[in-house]
């Protein structure tokens, strides 16, 4: 997508501290990180409008999770708790700043044998299992049709766009009638956008599609003429998707990455890519 002057996107890798409460819980379910500790917690942030929300969730979602798993919760229902939590803290930092920032979330959670993996945006991962891609979640954008009903639901609009990657533009002489004519069955990518803004249906922040039910919205959007410009839902939710998976000894790595990944290689081809490298020991 180009080169940028600045980078929204963080990435989160940490051990989460020892708890003797929840230790002993989680060794009862056969989980934890086997020294005592509630497991290893991974995270993948895309920001946008500013990174004040990605950072945020960099820096407080270990803890956050970890506050959960103190209370005895399982590993899907400490993530999916721990990402409300961090919403509303994402929500109460841009209301107190004026920041108009939100960010996607992808969480792992590693306990032992268990994977749980809470996917929030169009930041998704992928298992590699005896050189096979799995799926660790479906991301959540616009033009997905259980998403696009709950935007429209609330009194939401879709707009929609092509795109063609700008590195394949370079290589085409568009004045020439036949390379316009081989580009007609080139790949284009179709983007679905909330309220002609937003390229995400899930997401941390974005106080401006979160106002469901609060009457009249001073937020910038090209508003259609007979919008009264009220919600009667929030069109962008902090609801994760939550799978969980028992790891075994013919799963090698996982990859947590943002769309940006996922728009030019896939699953199978990433995780392809990544076993070659570990071959080659880099």
């Amino acid at each position: 997508k180009g080169r940028r002057s600045s980078n929204q996107d963080r990435v989160l890798a940490s051990p989460l501290p020892p708890d003797a409460g929840c230790a002993g819980c989680a060794r009862e379910r056969g989980e934890g990180g086997g020294d005592g500790s509630q497991g290893l917690l991974f995270g993948v942030f895309d920001g946008h409008y500013g990174a004040q929300v990605a950072e945020l969730a960099q820096q407080r979602m270990a803890a956050i999770t970890s506050d959960h798993l103190r209370r005895g919760e399982p590993a899907g229902e400490a993530l999916r708790g721990a990402m409300l939590d961090m919403d509303a803290e994402a929500l109460a930092l841009c209301n107190e700043h004026n920041y108009e920032s939100g960010s996607t979330a992808l969480v792992a959670l590693l306990q032992g044998a268990h994977l749980a993996v809470a996917t929030l945006g169009d930041s998704t991962g992928v298992l590699c299992r005896a050189g096979r891609a799995l799926s660790l979640g479906e991301g959540h954008k616009p033009g997905r049709a259980d998403e696009r009903a709950r935007i429209e639901a609330a009194r939401g609009w879709l707009t929609e766009e092509k795109e063609l990657f700008m590195a394949r533009l370079h290589t085409m002489d568009l004045s020439d009638p036949k390379v316009v004519e081989h580009a007609k069955g080139v790949s284009w990518v179709t983007i679905h956008r909330v309220c002609g803004d937003l390229a995400v249906s899930r997401a941390l922040g974005d106080r401006d599609f979160k106002m469901g039910g609060q009457g009249p919205v001073d937020a910038p959007f090209a508003w259609p003429d007979d919008h009264d410009r009220t919600f009667t839902a929030d069109l962008l939710t902090a609801e994760p998707e939550v799978r969980e998976f028992d790891v075994g000894h013919d799963d090698e790595f996982a990859l947590l990455a943002c769309d940006g990944l996922w728009d030019v290689l896939s699953e199978q081809e990433a995780v392809d890519y990544v076993r070659e490298r570990l071959r080659e020991g880099v």
